[in-house]
């Protein structure tokens, strides 16, 4: 029933033709069944009608029953936006998740995030496991799923001893902390060598958020490879560069990051250069985006933009994966262009659409 609910009301919030509906949505504030999600876009609406002290209530509904750091950090970063109360932001600044919300409190009280790796010690030596074989990391994603003790973290550590294989063990090692640990590795370094430092970043913010950068990644939408690269795509940028077209080469790491550098280069001049957007052309498809910013969004600076604007993406999946690759592109920017760091402010500010 609440998937129907909520598939109903994200009809109903995203539609400007639908107002009488959308006020009498507040109604709903006291009702206590409902998910966490469906409180926290109930509390957008009422942003939307200018109805704040119901919109607090509905985002402290959504941060009482979250059960997701990510969900908590959202609703409260919001009754922060809503009250500018400095409680709320020390609160957030607690977070070990390392996300927009999370990454603004800490800067705006110049906190320095404590938990974020980077590089990873490892054994160097040969190793048996095919980091090609889709099979064989299904497995270890199941088997890594729960009982990840010691001894399952150890066996690990010595199937997964060579560079190629820095991103598997990341991956364990994130779930062995609990996520406690963020990871933001650098690997293929070697291959975007000859990329300047935006696209290198780029790269790595879409990479991390796609695959975790395992070059065996298959979505269940056939996604393929580190950058997830959709079948129809992968031939249609072959056909363009004029190469014999092989599917299995997605799974090569240099092949399927040549073909996301040839796409994102279209996205890019698109969407001028701005990663959340390119994030959801990525994502959704530039047509998508497109429609999406065409509806007024990102254009405003009222108290509550960009964040309002992020909110009313209406493809659940793209909105949230554009705010995931937009913290990415915070951390790799100001680890990978130290001299020529950015603040999440800045990066909010450029938040504008102008076209």
């Amino acid at each position: 029933m609440h998937k129907d609910f909520e598939k109903f009301l994200r009809t109903v919030v995203y539609d400007k033709k639908l107002k009488n509906i959308q006020k009498s949505l507040d109604n709903l504030k006291t009702e206590k069944m409902l998910t966490t999600n469906l409180q926290f876009l109930l509390g957008i609406n009422a942003v939307n009608h200018r109805k704040l002290e119901s919109a607090k209530q509905f985002f402290q509904n959504s941060y009482d029953i979250a059960l997701l750091r990510g969900d908590k950090d959202r609703a409260i970063f919001w009754l922060y936006l809503l009250s500018k109360n400095t409680i709320y932001l020390e609160e957030l600044a607690k977070s070990f998740e390392a996300n927009i919300y999370s990454l603004y409190a800490k800067e705006l009280l110049n906190i320095t995030p404590d938990n974020l790796v980077f590089k990873i010690d490892m054994q160097i030596k040969p190793s048996s496991y095919d980091i090609y074989d889709a099979f064989s990391w299904l497995e270890v994603t199941e088997d890594s799923k729960k009982s990840l003790d010691d001894a399952k973290m150890e066996k690990y550590s010595n199937l997964f001893t060579k560079k190629s294989m820095e991103p598997h063990l990341a991956f364990i090692l994130e779930r062995y902390n609990r996520f406690r640990n963020q990871y933001f590795i650098t690997p293929y370094e070697d291959l975007l060598e000859n990329y300047g430092i935006y696209k290198k970043v780029l790269i790595y913010s879409i990479a991390k958020q796609e695959s975790r950068f395992i070059p065996s990644s298959i979505s269940f939408s056939s996604a393929m490879g580190i950058m997830q690269i959709m079948p129809f795509l992968s031939k249609d940028i072959a056909s363009k560069l004029g190469d014999d077209y092989n599917i299995y080469d997605q799974f090569l790491p240099e092949k399927n990051i040549q073909y996301a550098s040839f796409h994102l280069d279209s996205l890019i001049k698109q969407f001028d250069s701005n990663p959340l957007f390119i994030a959801y052309a990525y994502n959704g498809g530039a047509g998508y985006a497109r429609s999406q910013l065409q509806k007024g969004l990102f254009k405003d600076k009222s108290e509550f933009e960009p964040f309002l604007s992020m909110e009313m993406i209406s493809y659940n999946e793209t909105r949230e994966y554009g705010k995931k690759v937009l913290a990415n592109f915070y951390i790799y920017n100001n680890y990978l262009n130290s001299e020529n760091k950015i603040s999440l402010s800045s990066i909010f500010q450029n938040l504008v659409w102008h076209h």
